[in-house]
């Protein structure tokens, strides 16, 4: 709580490498006291770097901040963008999160719409949206995204069904018809569907 402390720290930041900036702003958002935090929170905002909005929204998601977390969905990077829309639904702010799922699916990397999937398939599809992302993902041309997809729904049953229609014998022919004998682990995902 001491005020120098807080001003060395802020003016450190600010200068400081990527890694050091990263660690500074996730312990103040997770620790700091709540005028820090907003000055914190504020300077992460406008940081240049996109690692470190999305590392003021792990802390914002952490403390169940939803309201602080939603004008993230306006963020000029596409992937900050695609990472606030996934925590907006696992908040239960979706007809926020929406639009940006549906936006940033096509030019989001693998790893972002795995992220994705794996968000909906903890909370569940609920809404037309969210059952286009599924069948987006179930014709992608991604082995491994399509098996996510096959997971969620089987994991969700009847509900996720309903909104996605497919059938047992369409998800084994899509697996089969990429089957490598060569690549084990592929091998293993299509017996294991």
């Amino acid at each position: 709580g001491r005020l120098d402390s807080q001003a060395a720290l802020l003016d450190n930041v600010a200068k400081a490498t990527l890694a050091l900036r990263l660690f500074g702003i996730r312990e103040v958002l997770r620790t700091g006291g709540s005028p820090l935090r907003e000055i914190v929170l504020g300077t992460a905002l406008q940081d240049p770097s996109a690692e470190i909005r999305n590392a003021a929204l792990e802390a914002l998601f952490a403390r169940g901040e939803r309201r602080r977390i939603l004008p993230f969905l306006n963020d000029r990077d596409p992937a900050v963008r695609l990472f606030a829309a996934t925590l907006a639904v696992k908040l239960d702010a979706r007809d926020e999160a929406d639009p940006i799922l549906r936006a940033e699916w096509h030019s989001a990397e693998f790893g972002q719409r795995a992220n994705v999937l794996s968000t909906l398939a903890e909370v569940g599809v609920r809404t037309p949206a969210e059952a286009e992302i599924v069948d987006m993902a179930l014709g992608s041309g991604d082995i491994s995204l399509r098996a996510e997809a096959v997971n969620l729904i089987k994991t969700h049953g009847a509900a996720a069904g309903a909104l996605v229609e497919i059938s047992p014998s369409d998800v084994a022919a899509a697996l089969d018809s990429n089957r490598a004998p060569a690549n084990t682990a592929l091998a293993i995902v299509n017996a294991g569907y």
